[in-house]
């Protein structure tokens, strides 16, 4: 079963000249935008759901007219099942439900009205996962947000997913689930997407490193072209990472190729090289080409992006000592790590872009003081100042969490924590999930010295993570 909520205030504001969309990290999207985002997302969404599932999408009554129409394309309105109207206070939203087959999971739950109050989040997903699945089934949630569906269906009996780009979210999910005792494990899916602080910095970084060069006499479908001394100026297709952009390759992306761009291509064309990211399994994109491909003399060359994508990820840089201590009053010695320096590229672009802002309004204040001076020295006010904000030289305060794995050492596998340390907005450590009443000294130690620490973690305080190998 999935749900997916897309009534939330993180996601959805409305002013009085554009509808945006707004992210859990601050991105705010034009509301086609937001639609086109939807549609790819509920169609990878499809192709991982089993025969037998079911989905559910709640949305408000600006977007549910377009939820509709996008969920009927995409899973049939043969499967529609119903809506289900949900009271509030002073409005309604509605609860959409779909199924892939005409087999699937349902008590008959759901069946006492079409029209519900709506009391909290809790008892509605309790309601839809009891209706839609049973214990040990899996219940999905994209949009995760602070990780209720995820409680409810563990507190169920149910397994689940919860996935979320906002690690704000990925951190509050994962404290409610910890203080639950629930059962899981944090994956993280690095495809990319957040690369640079700008997107418009990685699409340029790839052209670099494709070897890529723009090229007029195409449209702006591709990306450029590079040169082959056997076939001579080869197309090139990249991602674009922009909101909103970054198209998986699909059936909808190959028809798009085969029927619109492959065949209006310069004459003498004879191959094109088309990157991606997230892609259908070889063997569908393979059967597709070969049904649906018309120009057979133009060679297709599909090429995965992620291994260069790795040279474009901007690392964090930590200087650190790990050593075995004896603590004060403890029988035993433990493991401790402490920081010495930590350098963010991002933090440093963020905090000069902080700089540059106010910097121009504390120029706009001064002018607006002296072109008045006289009123305002009479009324006593002082010419305005302006302050560059900066960080120390060790940058330690711009670490908001780190972690060590005392179990693997493979810097690509699953992250197991071993011991962490939030540290909060005034300084005070919350470790393994627990407040206290200690101000972060630069430290994290293990419980004792049983296992050596072999990987360790850092997010810095705009939620970019980088690991690093402990030798």
């Amino acid at each position: 079963m999935v749900y997916l909520d897309l009534t939330q205030p993180r996601f959805f504001d409305i002013s009085d000249t554009i509808r945006r969309r707004q992210r859990h990290h601050g991105e705010f999207w034009e509301f086609e935008t937001f639609l086109s985002e939807l549609y790819d997302t509920l169609r990878a969404i499809r192709m991982v759901m089993d025969i037998e599932g079911t989905i559910y999408v709640h949305a408000d009554q600006i977007v549910s007219h377009y939820v509709k129409v996008i969920m009927d394309e995409i899973f049939c309105q043969a499967y529609y099942q119903d809506e289900i109207i949900l009271k509030h206070r002073s409005n309604h939203t509605s609860l959409f439900r779909y199924t892939m087959s005409d087999y699937f999971t349902f008590s008959g739950y759901l069946k006492d009205a079409n029209v519900w109050q709506f009391t909290n989040s809790e008892a509605l997903l309790e309601r839809i996962i009891k209706a839609s699945s049973n214990e040990g089934m899996l219940v999905a949630d994209f949009f995760g947000g602070s990780g209720v569906t995820a409680a409810v269906a563990n507190r169920l009996g149910r397994r689940f997913i919860h996935g979320d780009i906002g690690i704000n979210s990925i951190q509050t999910a994962r404290e409610r689930l910890v203080a639950a005792d629930a059962s899981f494990t944090r994956l993280e899916v690095n495809d990319g997407i957040n690369l640079f602080r700008n997107p418009q910095q990685t699409n340029d970084k790839l052209l670099e490193l494709t070897g890529v060069s723009r090229n007029t006499q195409l449209d702006s479908f591709w990306a450029g072209s590079i040169n082959d001394s056997a076939v001579g100026m080869v197309p090139v297709y990249l991602p674009d990472f922009l909101p909103g952009k970054h198209p998986m390759l699909d059936e909808a992306f190959l028809s798009q190729l085969v029927h619109g761009k492959l065949g209006v291509l310069p004459d003498g064309t004879q191959k094109v090289i088309v990157y991606y990211v997230d892609s259908i399994p070889k063997e569908k994109r393979e059967a597709f080409m070969r049904e649906q491909n018309l120009h057979i003399n133009i060679e297709v060359e599909f090429l995965d992006l992620k291994p260069k994508l790795d040279l474009v990820v901007v690392s964090d840089e930590a200087d650190y000592t790990l050593r075995e201590v004896q603590p004060k009053g403890q029988m035993f010695p433990v493991w401790q790590l402490t920081m010495n320096s930590f350098v963010s590229d991002r933090v440093l672009q963020k905090i000069n872009a902080v700089n540059e802002m106010r910097y121009a309004q504390y120029l706009k204040k001064l002018k607006d003081y002296r072109d008045h001076i006289e009123v305002n020295l009479q009324k006593g006010k002082k010419e305005p100042t302006f302050t560059r904000l900066q960080i120390s030289d060790d940058g330690l305060e711009t670490i908001e969490w780190i972690s060590l794995d005392c179990e693997e050492a493979d810097i690509n596998a699953p992250w197991h924590s071993s011991v962490e340390v939030k540290i909060d907005k005034t300084g005070f450590v919350i470790r393994n999930g627990k407040k206290t009443n200690t101000l972060w000294d630069g430290t994290i130690a293990t419980d004792d010295n049983t296992h050596k620490p072999l990987r360790l973690k850092i997010r810095n305080i705009c939620g970019d993570e980088t690991k690093y190998a402990l030798s």
